[in-house]
Order: C-alpha cells, then structure tokens, then sequence
C-alpha cells in the first residue's frame, strides 16, 4: 500500500559492524600470537598477529575465540584478548525472545506493553542490563538481553 511522507518519521541509522560483533585488542606479555587453522594449541599455525593489534572476535567458545584479522580467519586464546566494549548505538532492533516494555529500568515495575519475539523497538539508550525503548508510540524499558 501507500503511505503519505507527511505520516512518517524518519530516522537515520548509523553504518556500524553487525549486531553481536565484537573486537578486542591483542593483549599477549610478550611477541605476537599465534592465528591457528583451528581451536587446539597445537593446530597448524596460519600466521602471527602483533601485541596491541585489534582482531575481529567471531565467536567464542571455551577458552578460545574465532577471529578475523585482516582478510585471515582463525583461532586465539581468549587469554590473550582484551575484549572492548561494543558502543550504543540507538535504532530499530529487534526481539530475540518475548518481553515486557516496562515504565521503568525494573521488572517489579508495570508494565506498559507486553512484547513478541520478532517484533522491533526503537531502542533510544542504554543503561547497564536495561534498554530505554519505543514501542507502538509507548516508551519504556526492554532488558537488553531480550533484545538482538
């Protein structure tokens, strides 16, 4: 169908890595470490990544990580990751499990809407565990960890 522009909002989402992406800095007491073919520590060796260089962390699992860095894929040692903190950045983003929209940062607090899995919010901040959200025109708080 059809909708008049003057009925619409708009909002500009910034180009940012993927959802769920997060990087960390190379963080071994000495040399380099070693990229490796696959999640052992004695695994085929694909090349070296220089102290304080920043990878592209993947996945995780164990104690190891599945990373990126340059156009090289492989394994580390989480122990030797500094993993950095992802920035806030507010847009659409969606439900991965069914929640409440709550009045406040609070789960004893009421509830303003209740929320399906799939469904999107406009998500407006960031505090801790909690995530200031529109939904339907109502403001509210989501757990982040409801949220993809």
């Amino acid at each position: 169908g059809y909708a008049r522009t003057a009925f619409l909002s708009f909002v500009e989402v910034p180009q940012t890595r993927p959802q769920g992406v997060q990087t960390a800095i190379v963080t071994t007491e000495k040399g380099s470490l070693n990229l490796r073919a696959a999640a052992k520590s004695g695994s085929k060796v694909l090349r070296t990544i220089p102290q304080g260089a920043t990878v592209t962390v993947l996945e995780q699992s164990g104690k190891w990580a599945r990373v990126s860095f340059g156009s090289d894929m492989g394994y580390v040692k989480l122990e030797f990751l500094t993993l950095q903190e992802q920035p806030f950045v507010p847009g659409p983003r969606r439900l991965s499990s069914d929640a409440r929209l709550y009045a406040a940062p609070d789960t004893t607090a009421s509830v303003s809407a209740s929320l399906r899995a799939g469904e999107y919010v406009l998500a407006l901040a960031r505090s801790g565990d909690w995530c200031q959200a529109e939904y339907d025109g109502i403001r509210g708080f989501v757990p982040w960890a409801c949220l993809e």
